[in-house]
């Protein structure tokens, strides 16, 4: 659990894998198994995958039916899951380069209504996944522009945010955007602990060099 008292942005769960229900993550002492139908969504157990059902049955439903068709083709397979990686490596700078762009610490309604994206384009022959992709283009975008995604969007920060049941947090959206159109985006719930103040230590620019370059902050 972050420490309240430090005022620095927290993202709780932002390196780890969540309970899509209630939040809590192997910090928290709990076992998270993921969803057989989807393999996208994690739970604690079965009380709160049941109770997740009802906001997750479309969504497991869309990912299945991805799952289906990215089975027949196995280098597509293997691209998503470089993606995925690639995610979850560099998701701590994207993190504060998002921050920083959305200015949501300053004024935390912008997540109501913006997400962050990241269009980034594949380097197939890279051998490191740090450097598998490279950013072409990040920057805040409205979630209504999004068209047909938007309300599963917006209905994932509403879940995020009650399973959280934190006044003091919010959460907004990480959307990265590959070149290949057949590989689907990562839309990932990130939290920022309100009046939160950001070091200052790198500039956007510099935060996408890092990443394109391979190095972690």
């Amino acid at each position: 659990m972050p420490n309240k008292s430090s005022n620095k942005p927290s993202y709780r769960g932002l390196g780890f894998r969540v309970c899509a229900k209630c939040g809590k993550s192997k910090d928290d002492g709990v076992t998270l198994l993921q969803c057989s139908a989807c393999g996208v969504d994690f739970y604690c157990g079965g009380e709160c995958q049941r109770a997740d059902w009802p906001s997750h049955k479309d969504k497991c439903r869309i990912n299945r039916q991805a799952r289906e068709r990215l089975a027949a083709s196995p280098e597509r397979t293997q691209e998503v899951e470089a993606l995925r990686r690639w995610t979850r490596v560099h998701r701590p700078t994207l993190f504060y380069l998002s921050l920083q762009e959305l200015g949501v610490l300053q004024d935390p309604s912008v997540a109501d209504r913006t997400l962050f994206m990241v269009k980034v384009r594949s380097r197939p022959q890279e051998t490191n996944e740090r450097r598998r992709f490279e950013i072409t283009e990040a920057s805040p975008f409205p979630i209504d522009e999004v068209g047909e995604a938007a309300p599963q969007i917006r209905q994932a920060i509403e879940t995020v945010r009650a399973a959280h049941r934190q006044p003091n947090y919010g959460t907004y959206m990480l959307f990265v955007l590959p070149d290949d159109v057949l590989c689907p985006p990562n839309l990932i719930p990130l939290d920022f602990e309100m009046g939160g103040v950001l070091p200052m230590h790198h500039t956007p620019k510099d935060m996408i060099d890092i990443v394109n370059q391979g190095r972690l902050l």
